[in-house]
């Protein structure tokens, strides 16, 4: 992962703010966003792929790591589901850049349940 220092964090909107959730939800969110805009060959390959593919590339990966964790939670072995619920937030964070939806929202969300 690319640390990133505070100026990168200005790149993230402006409503964007550290909440309860994991900050290093944050640095995720913010390596994917700084990525994709910045436009260039230098990140993840998974995040062009992805990204450039458009929204049903990124929902086909999603149903992948789903099922991934499915398989994974019928074997006995939890480091495996930890790998795969790791891929699907990743890819989760990957789709919430694309829609403009950061964690603040979805710790919104999540609280009002």
């Amino acid at each position: 992962m690319i640390p990133l220092s505070h100026a990168d964090l200005r790149l993230l909107p402006v409503a964007y703010t550290l909440r309860p959730y994991p900050v290093y939800f944050n640095t995720i969110y913010a390596t994917i966003y700084k990525q994709i805009i910045s436009n260039t060959q230098n990140g993840t390959p998974a995040i062009f792929l992805l990204f450039g593919k458009g929204t049903d590339k990124i929902l086909q990966k999603l149903g992948e790591e789903c099922t991934e964790i499915v398989i994974a939670a019928k074997n006995p072995e939890p480091e495996n589901i930890k790998y795969e619920i790791s891929d699907f937030l990743y890819h989760c964070m990957v789709l919430m850049v694309e829609k403009g939806i950061t964690w603040e929202e979805i710790a919104n969300e999540l609280a009002q349940r």
